[in-house]
């Protein structure tokens, strides 16, 4: 990979983890941690459990996602300077090893913003799904079949 391809796929980076900026807003959530926490700190919140459960889960829900966001902009930070690093220095196998920090911080990316799509009150909970062949035949059956054997294989895969 020669450096002009590497300075677009670190762009192309840069740019994605801007988005997420957008849409986490490190710094709004950090101020909803703080509430959050001195919410925490309210002795009478801890006679009530449900309550207390419920805005502890939401603040490890918001650390959470600026620990990942935070992650991965450090990551950027360091793969840029090391680039910047090796052109200096000539060293081509080096800017090989950061071309594929750059792929895996790309596929770090892809998973905060298929989370960033799973973020609203109810998404966290369980679903169910029901497949039924109707009034198909065989057939029908036999793609029931198939549907069922690969939603399973996916959620086995998916944890």
């Amino acid at each position: 990979m020669d450096k002009a391809e590497l300075n677009l796929l670190l762009n192309k980076t840069s740019d994605r983890v801007e988005e997420l900026r957008g849409f986490l807003w490190p710094r709004k959530t950090q101020k909803s941690i703080r509430r959050t926490w001195k919410n925490l700190q309210d002795p009478d919140l801890w006679k009530d459990h449900k309550k207390l459960n419920s805005i502890n889960k939401d603040k490890i829900s918001l650390e959470t996602k600026i620990q990942e966001f935070d992650v991965i902009e450090t990551k950027l930070t360091d793969i840029k300077d090391l680039i910047n690093i090796s052109i200096e220095l000539g060293e081509i196998d080096e800017l090989g090893n950061q071309n594929s920090a750059l792929v895996e911080l790309n596929a770090e990316i892809d998973s905060l913003e298929t989370k960033k799509y799973f973020s609203r009150e109810t998404d966290p909970n369980n679903a169910f799904l029901d497949i039924q062949s109707g009034s198909g035949g065989t057939e029908a059956q036999d793609w029931a079949e198939m549907l069922y054997r690969m939603y399973m294989r996916w959620s086995e895969d998916m944890g």
